[in-house]
């Protein structure tokens, strides 16, 4: 308040500002209340103790008009009701940004905190702490910084006014001195409060010590801000250096005008004056801005960018994730294309697997012309030809399946991989169980006409297989109907590689048909091992149960490889356990047999098949 006085009188003294006018005041109490705060503004509007609103009754002079200083939420109440009646209202205390906007307050001026310009340095603080790198230009010149840290204090304070008027405000003076001249001959009127309003918003004067004071658009103080720069003497004492201004009017955006001071040396060699932040340095590009715990906002840790992410700007303020078909460089500084890859027919693995896959499919159609071209002899003859070529069959089928998980996968060929896989080692798989189970019958019946002798017959072995593949065969359209397989495109499995390869669809489907062949397997297995010692001269149960045993062995070691793999080396795990299981169950029951029949066919008789 006295401040206030003050400067009132010094106004009143000056035959430059508002001259053959005197100025006068009344100071008012709102008790710190919304209530008191509205109730003495509306009795300043309308000149009455108990006021009346929209009826005005002042005796004196008119009110031109109000100063406050009161809390920002007293502020508002105040400025939403002087807004009605266009009635100039001047804060020096209330900081709250939203007074800025002239929509909801019209009337609304303001000109410092009551401390340091609190506002106005937080707007600069913000403004400043955007990015931490700074482009100083020559010495003595206007520099433009983006983010550099300082120290600010405000030039807005109270002094006396000069006594020279600049000229560029003569206008808006001879401006408010015709209002007030106005007011001095008529009674107050609503229509001329606008007219002070807009005389207010313009006025522009100069201190004693050379500050430019003016309003912006929004009614803020134009303020100006003294740069500190914090060094440490070499006596190890921590002081600030008052090293050039900063101008809040000139500055836009992320960038403000800084106007360093004449005695301020820029370059590599001034490290101890040139303004450098006092917290955090830049964060290059594969880095990300990290904020300190307890720090102020400007003060962070610069660290790399994750596994998978990227940074391809300084001080970044988190890193981002590449696109799903490209991978982060290694400085994580950019996103690089991936590499297409699958399990491809000209590479060495896959050129490997497809001459193993050939060679095998081969043997078995050499072994199947083998028992055609001998299919009377007693060998041949033994344990169900017909069951021999159809295993023989499958067999060659079972070497070919793997051709399907090499090459570019395409929607077909994901459909037919997993499924002609499980149906012809199904078949393959219950061939063998029918000739398990022709041994067993053929050496536990003993008399005569016994009614499970029927199960010795071609049909009853072709039924096992039937009703075994048939299964097999719903299962796999089951899983085709609900939940294909289908193209995928994996990008995590292998750095900077985009991994095509076929996606199972239906995980419990693709179980269900794996669980289904492992059990007929295992099955098939424990029959031709509690059945191994029989006396058949050509050793045929002890070569079912060994081909067995090396199936489950394969597709044992199997299943944690293939949950373990990662990319294309998944299909290689299927292909080689399928090419493995198909060698075992090939090589334990016919290479023997084709032993005796073109080697030792002197063995290949009647009496050798009965037991010794």
């Amino acid at each position: 308040a006295q401040s206030f006085v003050f400067a009132v009188e010094e106004i009143n003294r000056s035959t430059h500002l508002l001259p053959n006018l005197t100025l006068g005041f009344s100071i008012r109490n709102s008790g710190d209340s919304v209530h008191g705060a509205l109730h003495e503004t509306m009795a300043f509007l309308t000149g009455q103790e108990d006021p009346v609103p929209n009826y005005a009754c002042h005796l004196g002079p008119p009110q031109a008009a109000l100063v406050g200083d009161t809390r920002s939420a007293l502020s508002v109440a105040m400025a939403r009701l002087l807004g009605l009646y266009k009635f100039p209202q001047v804060s020096y205390a209330s900081t709250l940004p939203s007074l800025s906007d002239k929509t909801q307050f019209p009337s609304f001026l303001r000109t410092r905190d009551d401390d340091l310009g609190q506002q106005a340095g937080t707007l600069a603080v913000e403004l400043g702490i955007k990015t931490p790198s700074c482009r100083w230009p020559e010495e003595g010149s206007t520099s433009v910084c983006k983010a550099w840290i300082f120290n600010l204090l405000p030039q807005c304070m109270m002094s006396t006014v000069s006594d020279t008027v600049p000229s560029d405000a003569r206008e808006d003076r001879e401006a408010v001195k015709g209002i007030f001249s106005t007011y001095s001959h008529n009674r107050l009127h609503v229509s001329l409060l606008p007219q002070l309003l807009h005389a207010l918003r313009k006025v522009r004067f100069q201190t004693p010590d050379g500050t430019h004071m003016a309003f912006d658009a929004n009614g803020d103080l134009v303020a100006k801000f003294d740069v500190l720069q914090g060094q440490q003497s070499p006596e190890g004492q921590f002081h600030f250096v008052h090293i050039g201004t900063m101008d809040s009017h000139h500055s836009s955006g992320d960038r403000m005008m800084i106007h360093l001071k004449d005695n301020v040396q820029v370059g590599p060699s001034a490290a101890q004056t040139i303004p450098v932040s006092v917290c955090s340095t830049s964060c290059e590009p594969g880095s990300s801005q990290i904020p300190q715990q307890g720090a102020p906002h400007c003060c962070f840790e610069c660290r790399p960018c994750p596994e998978g992410q990227f940074a391809d700007q300084r001080d970044m303020k988190s890193c981002l994730q590449c696109p799903a078909e490209q991978y982060p460089s290694q400085a994580r500084d950019r996103c690089l294309p991936r590499t297409e890859t699958f399990l491809a027919f000209d590479e060495p693995l896959g050129l490997a697997m497809t001459l193993m896959a050939l060679t095998l499919a081969s043997l078995a159609c050499l072994i199947l012309g083998v028992f055609l071209r001998f299919r009377h002899t007693p060998v041949v003859r033994a344990n169900n030809r017909a069951l021999s070529y159809v295993l023989l069959a499958s067999l060659t089928l079972c070497a070919l399946s793997p051709l399907l998980f090499l090459g570019r996968p395409s929607p077909a060929t994901c459909l037919l991989r997993q499924t002609t896989f499980a149906v012809v080692f199904t078949v393959a798989v219950s061939c063998v169980l029918a000739k398990t189970l022709t041994v067993v019958m053929a050496f536990r019946v003993t008399r005569p006409g016994q009614r499970v002798r029927v199960c010795l017959g071609p049909g009853a072995a072709a039924s096992v297989v039937l009703v075994s593949s048939l299964t097999q065969v719903i299962l796999c359209g089951v899983w085709l109907a609900t939940s294909p397989p289908f193209p995928h495109r994996d990008a995590a499995s292998e750095p900077g590689r985009l991994v095509l390869q076929c996606q199972e669809g239906s995980g419990v489907a693709f179980s269900c048909v794996l669980g289904y062949l492992g059990l007929l397997a295992t099955g098939t297995f424990s029959a031709a091992f509690l059945v191994r010692g029989l006396p058949d001269a050509f050793n045929e149960t002890r070569f079912l149960t060994f081909s067995m045993l090396l199936f489950c062995s394969v597709w044992t070691a199997f299943l944690p490889l293939y949950h373990s793999a990662r990319g294309k080396a998944t299909a290689a795990v299927e292909v080689f356990s399928i090419l493995a299981s198909t060698a075992g169950l090939l090589g334990g029951i016919f290479l023997p047999k084709c032993y005796l029949i073109l080697l030792t066919p002197e063995r290949n008789t009647a009496p050798s098949l009965r037991p010794g």
